[in-house]
């Protein structure tokens, strides 16, 4: 949703420390094998994990309130896709939603650099 509805790029998942991620979230023994036993079956809908959004010294303090927007927006399910989730990787995608890309970035004008 913060991709489609918002082009907020953020990174999902177990960030290559599942073990770690698994400790952090407090699943129990059965529940980490319960989840392993998913995702050996082909079934990652339940793989828990995290969302990070990552923040650099060109970032404005609009770059993070505009996430932190979204965020609220998103827990009050003020969003216009209908979201589905693949069976093999987890992912959900906007069934009717298609976003316009175009209009969440706002390229350089002419005469402007980059820096």
């Amino acid at each position: 949703m913060l991709s489609s509805e918002f082009g907020i790029g953020v990174r999902h998942g177990c960030f290559c420390a599942h073990a770690y991620l698994m400790r952090l979230l407090g699943l129990s023994s059965l529940e980490v094998q319960d989840v392993r036993a998913d995702i050996a079956a082909g079934d990652r809908r339940a793989m828990p994990g995290m969302v990070r959004a990552s923040f650099a010294s060109y970032n404005t303090f609009e770059d993070v309130d505009r996430v932190a927007d979204a965020l609220e927006r998103i827990v009050r399910d003020d969003v216009r896709g209908d979201y589905v989730q693949d069976r093999d990787t987890g992912d959900h995608t906007a069934r009717d939603f298609a976003p316009d890309t175009a209009a969440c970035f706002s390229p350089l004008g002419a005469g402007e650099r980059s820096v």
